[in-house]
């Protein structure tokens, strides 16, 4: 099946009118000010998936029937520095994933799907300022964020159990899995891996004083 953004639309609104009549959803600064002082928002995120996962589970075991969709990140399936609290809770969305799945396996719920998705830096402005290596930046360009939903709506109608956008993300899972850890940093280190936030951590901490200058 081809999707175009009405499509895409329709697919959203089904789905949200099957969200139970006890599931709110907040709006991002609703859920920010949820926040624990001493918990960073990724890993609040993570905890909320899982809660989220809980409220939908129990109907859909007596029903065996449903789809549990994770959005993930290429960044829980291998890392990269200076976001390690990022990186946990997208290794743990991959984790909680996979294990779910092994369950419902093994309880022989076959008619509950599971489809993890692990884009690459989709281009929301959210990681603004994150580069790679110049010369490389043509071959593993930021994601279109509509590109994204389309590739991740085909996986789930297809019941694809997981989907790395691009196929290109599947190269550094392989890697990462079979190569010592020296050279999986040596290839890092030559891609501009090892730096690419650098630039999107500057970019953070000046509108964070310029917020922090506003307010004052």
């Amino acid at each position: 099946m081809t999707l175009n953004s009405a499509s895409v639309q329709a697919v959203t609104y089904s789905l949200l009118r099957l969200v139970p009549r006890h599931v709110r959803f907040h709006s991002r600064d609703e859920m920010a000010s949820m926040i624990p002082d001493n918990q960073s928002e990724p890993m609040f995120h993570a905890k909320q998936m899982v809660a989220m996962t809980k409220a939908f589970l129990p109907q859909m075991k007596a029903q065996n029937h449903g789809h549990i969709v994770t959005i993930a990140s290429a960044l829980g399936l291998f890392s990269t520095a200076c976001v390690e609290d990022y990186c946990a809770s997208k290794f743990g969305a991959v984790g909680f994933t996979e294990s779910l799945a092994h369950d419902l396996h093994a309880e022989n719920l076959n008619g509950i799907k599971t489809t993890l998705v692990c884009p690459y830096i989709v281009d929301t402005g959210m990681f603004e300022g994150c580069e790679i290596r110049k010369e490389l930046r043509g071959l593993i360009p930021p994601l279109d964020p509509l590109y994204t939903v389309k590739q991740s709506m085909n996986a789930i109608l297809a019941e694809q159990r997981m989907i790395c956008i691009p196929r290109l993300m599947y190269i550094p899972l392989l890697t990462r899995a079979l190569l010592p850890w020296e050279a999986n940093v040596a290839t890092y280190r030559f891609m501009g891996g090892d730096r690419c936030m650098l630039p999107f951590i500057k970019n953070m901490e000046i509108k964070a004083a310029k917020d922090q200058v506003k307010t004052s």
